[in-house]
Formats: structure tokens, C-alpha cells, sequence
């Protein structure tokens, strides 16, 4: 039976995709690339894009399509593909630091961007190829050789930091709950949050309400629970999650320190003074110092109002709430009790005007009137049955332009965030 994630010219087949699958699918795609990426750098005729940029893009895109696909499904599905990308995610690291490294490869497309022909392309193009070029130099393709070697190593030894990282943080999110038995500790709560929190209790075969660290769950306590306590518990589990303040396994602080070392010895390895000369290199900003700019001077106009706006809240807290001394967990609820006291206009009044259709509706209406992209639902084989996916047309001719793969829920095994 052919490999799903081979399965290039069509939609994924998230329906039929299994873990088992990663391990031939990466080193069957890793194979192809590496062949097409000697082909391109020992390629002996002028450089043009055609020979150059193109099948090295066309190479690397080949391998995205695998590799992000088993990435996607680690994010949905954590438990069941959890494994499957650590056996893997080594060997992706080794081909994208070998390809930035590629020396040969470097050469070719330098001699394209001083062509004549070079100078002649789109400025889409020459964009491009400029990028690519700058992004060899931030691999390491101009060092000696015994420091490609450790910057290498590096860049695989940062793959596997990140992908912990974001293992220990979704266990720890998963590992704390905190169940409510009396309904009027939840104070004002909407019914919807009531009901869903009531659902995870059912679930679990627990009683009365459980709260998780999940987003929605949290947020929703944190909004509109009267209860002090609560807040306090819910609020520190929260801000120390997977830290050193939780248990040893979870913690994510050795993560993070070894982290800053690697990034520190790659910016020094590349002859900057720190990682954020690197980081921002290929963003808007260029250097720390015009970011550093941009925060201060949005903090200096900011401040004043906030400043105003705060002092108020802790008035109208310790007059109207009993809380004479304003705590993170108070902020969320004071903050919505006040707005309904001023404005008789609560959080929970937007909900009707924010559910998923009409929120999903809205996006694809303004990705039309933007881009002339119209969205309808579509058929297409799927990895959860909350997943939903959508077909994108030319709004002019129907043509198809591609499609939207949603997955919008919170769920234990997904990673935080409205998948897209």
C-alpha cells in the first residue's frame, strides 16, 4: 500500500495517515532531495533559475510537505504521534543544516544573483534569492570547517530543546485541574462555559465543574468566578506551568538554559554579539536596537493611560469588590465586573456575535473582498472529527486556488491554539 504522506499531488489523507508511516516517508523524501540537491550544485551549465532556484525550492518544498504534516499531527494529536516525531525530527534537522551548509550550493546561486540573467528577474525573484543567500550565511556555510561542525550540532540540538519545550508545557497543562462543586463560587458565569466545564467533570467521572489550565477554561474562571482562592490557585498553576516551581519532570528551566547557551555560542560562532543580532536579521526591525526603539516608545505613549486606567480599577475594587490589594488573579475579574458596572456590558454579551460560524463567515468575507478568494465548505479526509476543511476559489473564474484545513477546539492532546 502506498505511503500517505507520499501522496503528493492530492489533499493529505489525514484519515489514513499513521505513525508508523514518518519513519519511510522522511527517509524516502530525505533520499529525493539529496539527489536533487547534488544535481543542482554539480551542475556544470550556466546557473539560471530554472537549473538552480527552482529544484532546490521544488526539494525542499517535498520535504515541508512531509515533514509538516507529521508536525501538524503531533500538534492536534500529541499522545499518538508524540513518538513518531522524535524518531524523526533528527534527520530533518541533519538535511536542513547540511543543505545551509552546502558550500557548493552556496557558490551556484551566488553566481545566479551576479548573472546578468540574475539581475534581470522579477524583483519576486530576485527577493528570493537574496534571501536565500543570506540565509547560508546565518547556517554557517563560511565557516571552517571544525565550526560548521558545532553549529550543526547545534542547530539539531536546538530541534530537540524546542520539541521538549513544547512537551512539557502541554503536559503540565494537562496534569492540573481544579473541580468546583458549589455552582455560586462560579459567580456570573455564562451558561455555555458552565455547561462545558461541566462536560469535562462528566468525562473525567468527576462531580459538579472542573477547570483546566486549556485557554478557554481558564480564561472563562479567571472572567467570572467571585472566588479569591480559586483565582489564586488557578492563576499560579497557570504562570508556573512547567517550571521549577511544578514537579522535576516537567520542568522546563534546564530546557531553556541550555537553550540560551546554544544560541549564544551559534550568534558568536557567526560573529554576532548576540542571537537576537541573528534573529533579527531577516525580520522588519534588522537590529536590537530599533526593536528595543519600537518597545520603548510604545511603552512611554502606552503607559500613561494604562497607568490611569489601573488606578480606577483598584478603586473600583476596593470599594465595590472588597479587594484592597490588587493581585494578578484580580485583574480578569475586576476588570470585567467593573466594565459592567460602567458601560452595563459584560464579556458574555459579545458570544452571540462570536461563534464559530459567524467568526469563520466573517474571516473568509474579508479574505474575499482582500484577495478574491472565496471559501466553501468541502469534503476531505480528516484527523479529528472537530477538523474542518474548506475549498478556496478564484472568486472570478471558480478556479481553485487551494484550501483551509481548521481545527478549533481545545483538546487534551492538542497543543494551545486554533489550528489552521
Amino acid at each position: 500500500m502506498p505511503n500517505p504522506l507520499l501522496d503528493f499531488p492530492n489533499l493529505p489523507d489525514f484519515s489514513a495517515v499513521r505513525p508508523e508511516h514518518a519513519a519511510d516517508a522522511v527517509d524516502a523524501i530525505l533520499s529525493r532531495a539529496r539527489e536533487s540537491v547534488a544535481v543542482v550544485a554539480r551542475d556544470s551549465n550556466p546557473p539560471a533559475w530554472e537549473n538552480t532556484f527552482a529544484p532546490l525550492q521544488d526539494s525542499e518544498e517535498s520535504v515541508d510537505r512531509v515533514w509538516s504534516q507529521v508536525e501538524h499531527l503531533r500538534a492536534v494529536d500529541a499522545e499518538k504521534w508524540r513518538q513518531a516525531h522524535r524518531d524523526n525530527l533528527g534527520k530533518i534537522s541533519a538535511f536542513h543544516a547540511e543543505l545551509g551548509q552546502n558550500a557548493e550550493l552556496c557558490a551556484r546561486l551566488r553566481l545566479l544573483a551576479e548573472s546578468p540573467a540574475g539581475k534581470k528577474l522579477p524583483p519576486h525573484r530576485r527577493k528570493a534569492l537574496a534571501d536565500s543567500l543570506r540565509d547560508f550565511e546565518l547556517s554557517g556555510v563560511n565557516l571552517p570547517e571544525g565550526k560548521r561542525d558545532t553549529f550543526r550540532q547545534n542547530i539539531s540540538r536546538l530541534a530537540e530543546l524546542s520539541a521538549k519545550f513544547e512537551e512539557n508545557l502541554l503536559d503540565a497543562i494537562n496534569d492540573f485541574h481544579m473541580d468546583v462543586a458549589d455552582e455560586s463560587q462560579l459567580g456570573e458565569m455564562p451558561a455555555d462555559l458552565k455547561a462545558q466545564a461541566r462536560a469535562v467533570a462528566e468525562k473525567k467521572k468527576a462531580s459538579g465543574f472542573r477547570f483546566t489550565l486549556q485557554g478557554p477554561s481558564y480564561q472563562g474562571f479567571m472572567l467570572h468566578s467571585s472566588e479569591r482562592p480559586l483565582r489564586e490557585k488557578i492563576y499560579r498553576a497557570k504562570m508556573t506551568c512547567a517550571s521549577e516551581l511544578g514537579p522535576d519532570r516537567r520542568d522546563n528551566t534546564p530546557v531553556l538554559s541550555e537553550v540560551l547557551k546554544l544560541r549564544r555560542e551559534q550568534a558568536g560562532l557567526l560573529g554576532r554579539a548576540n542571537y537576537a543580532e541573528c534573529a533579527l536579521e531577516s525580520r522588519m526591525a534588522r537590529t536590537p536596537a530599533r526593536a528595543l526603539e519600537f518597545i520603548r516608545d510604545f511603552a512611554a505613549r502606552a503607559r500613561p493611560r494604562a497607568e490611569e486606567e489601573f488606578a480606577e480599577l483598584k478603586e473600583f475594587a476596593a470599594d465595590q469588590l472588597g479587594i484592597s490589594s490588587m493581585e494578578p488573579w484580580d485583574i480578569p475579574y475586576a476588570s470585567e465586573q467593573l466594565r459592567r458596572r460602567k458601560f452595563d456590558f459584560a464579556e458574555s454579551d459579545l458570544r452571540p456575535y462570536l461563534r464559530e460560524d459567524k467568526v469563520v463567515a466573517g474571516l473568509f468575507a474579508f479574505a474575499e473582498s482582500v484577495f478574491g478568494a472565496s471559501a466553501q465548505p468541502a469534503s476531505a479526509k480528516l484527523w479529528n472529527e472537530e477538523a474542518k476543511f474548506f475549498a478556496l476559489k478564484n472568486s472570478k473564474d471558480g478556479a481553485d486556488i487551494g484550501g483551509v484545513f481548521m481545527d478549533l477546539p481545545a483538546r487534551e492532546t492538542k497543543r494551545g491554539g486554533a489550528w489552521m
